[in-house]
């Protein structure tokens, strides 16, 4: 199990390590089972749901507070149809929104919101004219080598995202040239891999960090996933497992940011974390035992 630290900076890289070891031990079965069974297994697995009144299911509101957030991103979507991280305020109607951002933040911007808009269920076909101007606002900025947008600042989290949002609009929307995009963005990762690792903010920097790693691994899952289809090598995957077991504690499981001795170590454990029992893990990685050692 991953540990979380208390703060959003650390919560952002543990979440990253936990979804992406998790979608690659699910990667690992589908491929195995096939397509058709990862198909009927989708759809025969009951979801899980939080009994806890703090957390909202369909039927309470939820639907609505959906609907209501993808109006927001709507309305703020710009005319050059991508949505800026530092001005979307001008596109505010009446009260005027706070929490400005960076420009070198509109390409992993604009790529989550197209996320939000595919990944809305039910109420996606309003919306999916503004995903589609939008990948095609991405599309537009992808260069020779297959990466989007300036290599500017720590340009890796908005190719990677965007990325991911191409892999996921190809067979939601089923453009094939969304496809084509994404296979080139995940080209443009695989080689500027760190070699036997993972990645930071460039091309093979020598640095890696979970955090990073976290959405570039979520793209190539989703790449190399059956309804996708994008070959992906695995030697890349093996990096990001190499990296994932770098970082995480030999003891609790907590997952760092950099290294375990690294640039930013955790705090030890609470108290509560020695008391939990032992989890079963995922089966791709029962190679090695959970739980605390002695």
């Amino acid at each position: 199990m991953l540990r979380l630290v208390t703060g959003p900076f650390f919560t952002t890289f543990g979440l990253s390590a936990a979804l992406t070891f998790s979608a690659l031990c699910l990667l690992e079965h589908d491929l195995v089972r096939g397509p058709a069974a990862a198909r009927k297994a989708s759809m025969e697995d009951a979801a899980y749901v939080d009994a806890r009144r703090d957390v909202a299911h369909g039927g309470d509101g939820l639907p609505h507070a959906i609907q209501s957030s993808l109006d927001w991103l709507a309305r703020h979507q710009y005319p050059e149809v991508m949505w800026s991280a530092r001005s979307y305020a001008q596109m505010c109607e009446g009260q005027v929104c706070r929490g400005r951002g960076e420009d070198e933040h509109d390409f992993g911007v604009t790529a989550l919101a197209v996320l939000a808009m595919l990944e809305s269920g039910q109420v996606r076909p309003k919306y999916e004219e503004h995903a589609h101007r939008a990948l095609g606002w991405l599309s537009r900025r992808q260069d020779g080598e297959g990466c989007f947008g300036p290599r500017t600042g720590k340009y890796m989290y908005g190719h990677s995202i965007a990325t991911l949002a191409f892999a996921r609009a190809y067979p939601v929307l089923g453009e094939a040239i969304y496809r084509h995009h994404a296979a080139r963005g995940v080209r443009f990762l695989e080689s500027a891999r760190n070699p036997g690792l993972a990645w930071r903010y460039g091309i093979r920097d020598g640095e890696s960090d979970t955090s990073v790693t976290g959405w570039a691994g979520a793209a190539l899952v989703t790449a190399a996933s059956p309804e996708v289809g994008i070959p992906v090598d695995p030697l890349t995957f093996e990096g990001i497992l190499h990296w994932l077991d770098e970082v995480t504690g030999e003891r609790y499981y907590e997952a760092a940011y950099r290294r375990r001795r690294g640039v930013l170590p955790l705090p030890p454990p609470p108290p509560t974390a020695r008391s939990l029992p032992p989890p079963l893990g995922p089966p791709c990685c029962r190679h090695r035992p959970f739980g605390p050692r002695p």
